[in-house]
C-alpha cells in the first residue's frame, strides 16, 4: 500500500508545474513589493498587497486552485477567482500561513473552484488582509496541478474612471479588529483590509489602482503609549520603505503615482498622555506634507492631499490645514463615524462602510475639481 501511495505522490509531482514569482502570468496590485531578490522570491509586508495570477482550466469539474509558495509567519489572506469575460467573482475564501518564524517556504492550499468553461480565462487574486506588524512575506510563486495551465489571453481591464489613491494611516486604515465584535481580543483573524474604509472607498470611486500604507499604533509624531510627547519612530519613518519592517529597503515612488493622497494620522498621537502640543504635532504634520509634495509633485503636478480627522482632538488637524493655507490640502472630518464595535474600540465593518461613503463622496469632489 505504501508503495502505491508513493507512486501516486511521484505522479502528482511529475504533473505539477512550478511558476516562478517573476513569470509574466503574475502581477501585483494594491501595495508595495520588493523584487530585489528575484528570481528566488518577492517580499512584501504592507497591507492589501494583491498577487494576481491568470490561468485557464482543462475541466469544468471542481478543481484545486494552484498551491502558493510562501515563507511567512502567520499572515491572513483573502482569495478571489474572477472570470475575465464577465468580470464576476465566481469563488473566494480565506486562508492563513503557519506561525513558524517565516524563514521556511511552504506550499499552501488556497481552495477549490468550478470553472464555467474550459475556454475562459480566470484571474486568481490572493490579497494580504493583515498589516506590516505581522511581519515580512516572501512569495516564491505558484505550483500548478494538471487541471490548470497558463492563459494566453490578455487581461481585460476596465477604463479608468476614478482617481488613483494612496492611503496613509494607522490601525483604523489597516482595519484593525473590524471583523471582531466588541469586547474581543485583537489578533490577525479579526483584521480584513478588504473591508477597511480605505479599500471600500477605492471601490466606490472605481479607482483603477490604490495603495495602502498603514501600521497600527503609529502616529504622526507620537506612537500609542509612548511615555514621551515625541516618538523616535512615528509613521513617517516607515513611509519611504518598500518593506516596512526592513530599514534598508527603499521604495521607488515612480512605481505608483497617485492623484490623491489620503492621510489619517493622529488617533495614536492623542490617545494617551502625554499628548504632543499643537506646535509639535503641526510641525510634524507639515514636515510630512512637505515630504509628500517633494516626492510626488514632480511626478503629478496637481496632486491633492486629503487630511482625515478621526480623533477630533482640539481641532488640531483642522487647524493644521487652515494655518497651512494650501489649496491642495483638504480637511475631511471623520469624527463620530467610529461605532467602536470592533476589537479594542475600533470600527466594525459596518462603521468602515459608513466611513467609506463619506470619504468617497469627498474625494470624488476633489478629483472632479482637478
Amino acid at each position: 500500500m505504501k508503495y502505491f501511495l508513493l507512486l501516486l505522490f511521484v505522479i502528482a509531482i511529475a504533473h505539477a508545474r512550478i511558476i516562478s514569482p517573476n513569470d509574466t502570468s503574475i502581477s501585483f496590485f494594491g501595495g508595495r513589493v520588493d523584487k530585489s531578490h528575484l528570481p528566488q522570491y518577492i517580499s512584501f509586508d504592507w497591507s492589501s498587497v494583491n498577487v494576481i495570477f491568470q490561468f485557464q482550466a482543462t475541466s469544468r469539474d471542481e478543481i484545486n486552485l494552484p498551491l502558493i509558495s510562501l515563507a511567512d509567519n502567520g499572515n491572513q489572506y483573502n482569495y478571489y477567482v474572477v472570470e475575465e469575460s464577465s468580470g464576476k467573482n465566481i469563488a473566494g475564501g480565506k486562508f492563513a500561513t503557519q506561525t513558524d518564524g517565516g524563514n521556511i517556504f511552504r506550499q499552501y492550499t488556497i481552495g477549490n473552484f468550478t470553472p464555467s468553461s474550459t475556454s475562459s480565462s480566470y484571474r486568481l487574486i490572493v490579497e494580504k488582509r493583515t498589516e506590516a506588524l505581522f511581519g515580512v512575506v516572501k512569495f516564491g510563486g505558484f505550483v500548478l496541478n494538471q487541471n490548470i495551465y497558463l492563459s494566453t489571453s490578455k487581461r481585460q481591464r476596465k477604463p479608468s474612471v476614478g482617481p488613483k489613491i494612496l492611503f496613509i494611516g494607522d490601525s483604523i486604515t489597516c482595519a484593525y479588529g473590524n471583523e471582531g465584535k466588541y469586547p474581543c481580543r485583537f489578533d490577525s483573524t479579526t483584521e480584513n483590509v478588504h473591508m477597511s474604509y480605505a479599500s471600500q472607498a477605492a471601490r466606490l470611486l472605481e479607482s483603477p489602482e490604490y495603495q495602502i500604507t498603514c501600521w497600527s499604533g503609529k502616529g504622526m509624531v507620537r506612537n500609542y503609549g509612548d511615555p514621551k510627547q515625541l516618538s523616535v519612530d512615528p509613521f513617517p519613518v516607515y513611509f519611504p520603505r518598500s518593506v516596512a519592517n526592513q530599514p534598508n529597503s527603499t521604495y521607488d515612488f515612480t512605481q505608483f503615482v497617485p492623484d490623491i493622497i489620503s492621510v489619517a494620522l493622529g488617533s495614536n498621537d492623542f490617545s494617551t498622555a502625554p499628548q504632543p502640543s499643537f506646535e509639535q504635532y503641526s510641525s510634524g504634520y507639515n514636515k510630512f506634507l512637505d515630504t509628500l509634495f517633494s516626492i510626488y509633485k514632480p511626478l503629478r503636478s496637481n496632486i491633492q492631499v486629503a487630511a482625515l480627522d478621526f480623533p477630533g482632538y482640539q481641532d488640531f488637524i483642522k487647524n493644521v490645514v487652515l494655518q497651512r493655507g494650501d489649496p491642495n490640502v483638504h480637511y475631511i472630518s471623520m469624527v463620530g463615524l467610529n461605532d467602536h464595535q470592533g476589537c479594542d474600540y475600533h470600527p466594525s465593518v459596518a462603521s468602515d462602510t459608513k466611513m467609506a461613503q463619506v470619504l468617497s463622496d469627498a474625494l470624488r469632489q476633489i478629483y472632479k475639481n482637478l
